[in-house]
């Protein structure tokens, strides 16, 4: 049985369609949106023998800034595009912008593969600030395409809010001359009673913060 990652599965998965091993394994964001993101900073809570501020060493290539390349990782390839905690509870990250700005969406990008011991996220939050002192409350993101079957799907998976009027929680003005955005992930910590490797620490892959 692994008892880490692997790097290959028989085809990748990139936002829903399949590529060929040869294919490129770093795809751009479709519609080359423009990212505000200066800066990223994590605090994890959960495993007190690891770093709290730091992902773990096998999957931490070119952190932070692969958090927001305008790239998206590519699910088995998980040295490239990707950032990985394992067996955590929680992980915060705390996103400086490069200018104040009224936000209009944020979303995140996680990876699931049970068969590589990866897991999505059980939920993700979300809160701002002017100062980087005083924050918003927190608000959940929507899971754009939930898993349907935890056991056997092999994808990315997006985590998005909008904020507008008609399809946010908060009217746009509250979400003015924002410089911070901080994301609370509630991981799942250990692999699951159905899982050959259950009650093993699970891994969160984490590939781009976008907003806008």
């Amino acid at each position: 049985m692994p008892s880490e990652l692997t790097d290959s599965v028989n085809l990748w998965h990139y936002c829903g369609y399949y590529f060929e091993p040869s294919a490129t394994l770093m795809q751009p964001i479709p519609d080359k949106q423009l990212n505000l993101v200066k800066d990223i900073t994590a605090h994890t809570y959960g495993d007190a023998s690891q770093p709290a501020d730091y992902p773990s060493f096998q999957y931490c290539n070119n952190y932070p800034q692969v958090l927001h390349d305008s790239h998206l990782g590519i699910t088995g390839n998980y040295g490239e595009g990707w950032t990985g905690f394992s067996g955590r509870d929680s992980v915060d990250l705390t996103v400086e912008l490069t200018d104040a700005a009224s936000l209009t969406q944020v979303a995140i990008g996680f990876c699931h593969s049970a068969s590589d011991w990866v897991l999505a996220p059980d939920s993700v939050e979300v809160q701002w600030s002017r100062n980087g002192r005083t924050y918003s409350p927190w608000t959940p993101l929507r899971n754009v395409h939930p898993i349907a079957n935890p056991q056997k799907d092999s994808r990315r998976v997006a985590m998005r809010r909008f904020l507008t009027p008609r399809r946010g929680l908060f009217h746009p003005a509250e979400a003015d001359k924002v410089r911070f955005i901080r994301f609370r992930i509630h991981c799942q910590k250990t692999l699951p009673a159905w899982h050959v490797g259950a009650g093993q620490p699970a891994w969160l892959m984490i590939d781009e913060i976008d907003v806008k």
